[in-house]
């Protein structure tokens, strides 16, 4: 099923946006559609992560762009998120937790893998 911001009641917040894929049912759901425009080398990145965890099982990876943003791969069972926190100069400890928040809100009836920490 699509998950969307308006099915859950859940907002995103301003500084993040997702991209949610299911291998199983090819369902989409993004909010990069939303300001700030995402250029070519963000989506580049998200590519890369993309073919990288494609073969892997469960995974979980966060990096940090040139621009300051991070973006986290998660993969579990067929579903794959990659979450973007916008906010520049932001620890990776406070972009994971505003990952776990916001995709807690979002997502809390689609069955993700425990976040390892």
């Amino acid at each position: 099923a699509v998950v969307s911001t308006q099915s859950t009641g859940v907002a995103a917040s301003d500084n993040v946006r997702y991209i949610l894929y299911n291998y199983d049912n090819l369902a989409f759901s993004s909010t990069l559609h939303s300001p700030p425009r995402l250029n070519h080398a963000f989506m580049r990145v998200v590519c890369d992560l993309a073919e990288y965890i494609a073969d892997k099982k469960d995974t979980d990876i966060l990096v940090k762009t040139g621009t300051d943003y991070w973006i986290s791969a998660r993969k579990c069972n067929s579903r794959v998120l990659f979450t973007l926190v916008t906010q520049k100069n932001s620890h990776h400890l406070n972009a994971l937790e505003e990952i776990k928040r916001t995709t807690a809100g979002l997502f809390s009836k689609l069955y993700f893998c425990e976040y390892k920490d």
